[in-house]
């Protein structure tokens, strides 16, 4: 085991005995020493190459975790071309071995991106070191570009747009929802201005999206789109989008760049606009039906009002003008036949009129048929002398049901007229 520490002060550990390295390096003796060096500090030695293109054919049987690789090397290609092909093919770390530093061999080994020079000679120390960071370095990148690698997954399943700038505001992120919505793919996009992408006109105040992206990094906060912001697609389909966008920070809470998250809500908006205008036209015929029923409800108790009085009047009509007659022919008539035709035509009229006395009788509180005559008689202003005479009866007898009347009407013994009592029993 070896214990060190990492970049930005992690803590590193490295297991020498779990890992497998190759050596490619052209001198015998020198090889030699790498392997018996190696062993001694517990690496496994994967295999042993002096050429560029045996490095090349065994980096790929054996698939080491790192290669210690000569620049100069046997065969037609030496170890920096070695190393680019087995770059390009495999995720190893390469350490360069050189007893040349010049420039121009430098600047060509930087194309191949390797993780560390050690130049010959070189102690256990150097070697060791060089190859513990390089295993870490190498640990880490991995982690992370798992890590981008399973977030870049994701951003892709989900079902919303998704576009993500730098802080120059290059496209540096779309998923595939977001390639739909804007018609642009990402091969496409990538290195544009996030504004020549994301063509919006968001809301009544007709910002686009270089605004909303400079909102974002100015104020480093979530900006959201208004409900009616709109965006033109690259074939010129315009859509309701809705959402908003955030900026990205760093570890250090720097503003890395922005990203916008959207949906298209057209279909949405169009169901909500239908379902508003569904609504008011129901609180429109809502409101006719109630100017309506209103309406029907003042015809309804017109006509109640005009049927209460066709009843009173045929009621009063008949009693006043038919029955007391009726009464007095009855009297004056001694012939039985005559007599029975009578009887009849009372009867059959009471019949008639039964029911109207029946409903009248309910408001007067249980007065006789007698007095609901009288009681009639009194409302239309007929005095005591004139109900005497329609009804055949003495003055006593009148004033006898008055008093009845009064008393059934709870108003007897009071200053209490009783004419205008009944007119308003009657409304």
């Amino acid at each position: 085991m070896r214990d060190g520490t990492g970049p930005e002060g992690a803590e590193m550990t490295v297991s020498a005995g779990s890992f497998r390295i190759m050596v490619a390096e052209d001198e015998g003796i020198i090889a030699k020493d790498l392997e018996r060096r190696l062993t001694k500090q517990g690496y496994s030695v994967a295999a042993v190459v002096a050429s560029g293109e045996d490095a090349i054919r065994k980096a790929q049987e054996t698939l080491p975790d790192l290669i210690l690789m000569d620049i100069v090397l046997n065969g037609e290609i030496d170890g920096i071309d070695a190393a680019a092909e087995i770059r390009r093919c495999l995720d190893v770390p390469v350490i360069y071995l050189t007893a040349y530093a010049d420039d121009k061999i430098l600047q060509r080994a930087k194309l191949t991106e390797p993780y560390g020079y050690i130049i010959k000679p070189f102690d256990d120390r150097s070697l060791c070191s060089a190859i513990e960071m390089s295993l870490y370095k190498h640990t880490m990148e991995r982690k992370v570009r798992e890590s981008e690698e399973w977030l870049s997954t994701i951003l892709r399943s989900i079902g919303d747009g998704v576009i993500a700038s730098n802080a120059g505001g290059s496209v540096i992120f779309m998923n595939t929802v977001a390639e739909k919505l804007t018609g642009w793919t990402f091969d496409e996009a990538k290195g544009r201005h996030i504004s020549e992408i994301f063509m919006i006109v968001n809301g009544q105040e007709r910002a686009s999206c270089l605004d909303t992206w400079a909102a974002i990094m100015e104020s480093g906060a979530t900006t959201s789109l208004s409900q009616d912001c709109t965006l033109t697609a690259k074939d010129g389909t315009v859509r309701v989008i809705g959402d908003s966008g955030a900026p990205i920070r760093g570890r250090h809470g720097g503003i890395l760049g922005i990203v916008l998250v959207f949906r298209d809500v057209t279909e949405q908006r169009k169901m909500d606009l239908a379902l508003r205008e569904s609504g008011q036209k129901l609180r429109m015929h809502a409101h006719e039906l109630e100017e309506s029923n209103t309406a029907l409800k003042v015809l309804l108790k017109q006509r109640e009002n005009d049927r209460k009085e066709l009843e009173e009047n045929i009621l009063a009509n008949v009693k006043q003008l038919i029955l007391p007659y009726l009464e007095k022919l009855k009297k004056n008539k001694a012939m039985s036949e005559e007599l029975a035709y009578l009887n009849i035509v009372e009867r059959n009229l009471k019949e008639i009129i039964s029911p109207f006395s029946i409903r009248l009788s309910s408001k007067y509180y249980g007065l006789t048929p007698r007095e609901i005559m009288i009681a009639e008689l009194i409302k239309e202003g007929k005095q005591d002398k004139d109900i005497m005479d329609v009804l055949n009866i003495s003055y006593e007898t009148v004033k006898s049901h008055r008093q009845n009347i009064r008393k059934k009407l709870g108003i007897y013994a009071k200053r209490t007229n009783l004419r205008a009592h009944l007119l308003m029993l009657s409304e």
